[in-house]
């Protein structure tokens, strides 16, 4: 993982909070009836989006929503995809995004990551490279990260689909609404775990 990543994290934890539960019951039922009505374009199936491991914040520099679903699968990289959709303050929807995990054999996954169902970025990854740091704050992330169920490849699918992204404000905020949000939970633990007091 990339030095820029942490700001990436950083970021995520710095532009967004928790909402409270009738809001969040609220957006992932909006989610839900929007999604079954095909108005968002979505490249799995409808059957494996979990909206019972929906999470949904708040951005703080602009008031929109974020809420962010991962797909159950019976394919094991494919539980890594996800589909977030964004609302305005209104609570109305404003932009959707899809992550698509899926193995291509046993050492290579590919993914798609799509924004409003136009694909934006593609490309295949090795999940036996070993892409961990041991250095100090990549070092801690990644486990703690792995700790919490997140591969050192999927680290590294975050990163590539981030880390650049992260150059300007807009890309970085649009990847931060994107397939981190799903584990915003996790980032945000191991953020505290990792942090510079740490």
């Amino acid at each position: 993982m990339a030095k820029n990543m942490e700001e990436v994290f950083q970021k995520l934890a710095a532009s967004t909070e928790q909402v409270d539960k009738k809001t969040e019951e609220n957006l992932v039922g909006k989610a839900k009836e929007i999604i079954n009505s095909s108005d968002v374009k979505i490249h799995l199936s409808g059957e494996k989006v979990d909206y019972d491991s929906a999470t949904v914040l708040k951005y703080t520099d602009n008031a929109n929503f974020g809420v962010a679903i991962p797909y159950k699968s019976k394919e094991s990289n494919e539980n890594l995809s996800a589909l977030t959709l964004i609302f305005d303050e209104n609570k109305d929807l404003e932009r959707y995004q899809e992550l698509v995990v899926q193995d291509e054999d046993s050492d290579v996954i590919s993914y798609k990551y799509f924004i409003n169902s136009e694909e934006v970025k593609s490309g295949t990854l090795d999940t036996n490279e070993e892409q961990v740091s041991t250095q100090s704050w990549t070092g801690c992330m990644n486990t703690c990260l792995a700790n919490q169920g997140l591969s050192n490849w999927a680290i590294g699918l975050f990163a590539a689909l981030c880390a650049a992204a992260c150059g300007t404000v807009i890309l970085c905020a649009a990847c931060i609404e994107g397939p981190l949000l799903v584990y915003g939970t996790q980032i945000m633990n191991c953020l505290d775990d990792c942090g510079p007091n740490k």
